[in-house]
């Protein structure tokens, strides 16, 4: 039976199994750091793709430790870093959004109809749609980038920002200061400053610019809202509510996310709440339930939500997305393959599910930490 509702959207989860048999060597490098004893999950997890590996003296290097799985969610695509570097991408294609060149990267993202993605030696490469010049980044060396409907930014080594694209009002045109993390979003942007306050620009008509005063850890722009993590673990959110994705649930988490309607956030725990449009069982005449908001169940390392679908990487070093299935934007690509292993491919069958990606208990324990945010050793040292 096709997984597909009127030939377009994922009804029950494709499956799309790879192992990848690498043996990952735990790498100690500049901006590497390791999370407390007492984290839950191990310290040889992994944190979110998308927040920012400077070092906290703000030297900006990237961490050495790089070798895991991150995937992002985009508008019609999605990408995956393998843990050799190299990048695969699956979903829609009309512009060569999901052509990853054959290079090796630190992270990759994908925005509405183009991909960017930080290369080994800090530089960034862009491709696909490059209206406004959105695939066409600037030279230098970054240690985060994020993508976004039609812009980018991303944080250079001294901490300042450089933002691309589209710049219709004003979003890539960053304020000054020194960034720690930023996050664009459908026509706004916002960031962390070293200082932990929270700054946004661009587009306003919803509020999703206004930025509480506080102190925070993360930041993420949705289409129309936006979030922050609390140092106290918390999540406040601001900005359009059309779908309930300003509707952060209480508790204390360790990591955030923002789709276009839709809000993740990973708990102390690792398990993945979500919120906001494709939460509920029946469309709310808005927008259209794909379930996108119906995280599964299990511990999960990193989160990431596009337009109607999220991705997260498990504890187990296994990729699983949900959500809509347009374009087979759900399905991770089966040739997931690292560098100077070989990759076995398993045939799809309907009756196994989720879709993932995943590699062997005998390389997930030596998967390296990456940069785990400060209030995720603060949270779950108490």
């Amino acid at each position: 039976m096709s997984p597909f509702k009127n030939g377009q959207y994922l009804k029950s989860r494709a499956v799309s199994h790879i192992a990848i048999l690498v043996v990952l060597t735990g790498c100690g490098g500049a901006g590497a750091s390791q999370p407390s004893v007492s984290d839950p999950l191990s310290a040889d997890n992994v944190n979110s793709g998308s927040e920012n590996r400077r070092n906290r003296d703000g030297q900006g290097e990237i961490a050495a430790a790089v070798q895991r799985i991150q995937v992002s969610a985009g508008r019609y695509h999605s990408c995956g870093k393998a843990p050799d570097g190299s990048v695969e991408c699956w979903g829609k294609n009309e512009f060569g959004q999901i052509k990853a060149p054959g290079e090796r990267f630190l992270q990759v993202e994908a925005g509405a109809l183009h991909t960017c993605a930080i290369l080994q030696n800090s530089k960034l490469k862009c491709w696909g749609f490059n209206q406004d010049g959105r695939a066409t980044p600037p030279n230098g060396s970054f240690s985060q980038i994020t993508a976004g409907t039609e812009h980018n930014c991303a944080i250079r080594s001294n901490g300042e920002l450089a933002c691309w694209g589209s710049n219709s009002e004003g979003k890539a045109t960053p304020p000054g200061g020194t960034f720690v993390q930023v996050s664009a979003g459908g026509n706004h942007t916002c960031g962390i400053l070293s200082d932990a306050t929270l700054k946004c620009w661009g587009s306003n008509g919803m509020g999703q610019s206004n930025a509480p005063e506080g102190s925070y850890h993360r930041a993420v722009a949705g289409g129309n809202h936006s979030c922050a993590l609390n140092s106290d673990g918390s999540v406040r959110c601001w900005g359009s509510d059309n779908a309930g994705q300003l509707s952060a649930p209480k508790g204390r988490f360790v990591d955030l996310i923002a789709g276009y309607n839709h809000t993740c956030a990973r708990r102390t725990n690792g398990s993945v709440v979500c919120w906001g449009a494709g939460e509920k069982s029946s469309d709310n005449g808005v927008f259209p339930n794909f379930g996108q908001s119906i995280a599964p169940e299990g511990k999960f390392v990193q989160i990431s939500a596009g337009y109607t679908h999220t991705c997260g990487v498990r504890a187990d070093n296994v990729v699983e997305c949900w959500g809509s299935n347009a374009n087979r934007i759900s399905e991770p690509t089966p040739t997931f393959a690292p560098l100077q292993e070989k990759v076995r491919s398993f045939e799809r069958k309907p009756s196994q599910t989720p879709t993932r990606i995943h590699a062997p208990s005998s390389s997930r324990k030596q998967l390296p930490s990456l940069d785990p945010p400060e209030i995720e050793r603060k949270i779950t040292a108490e």
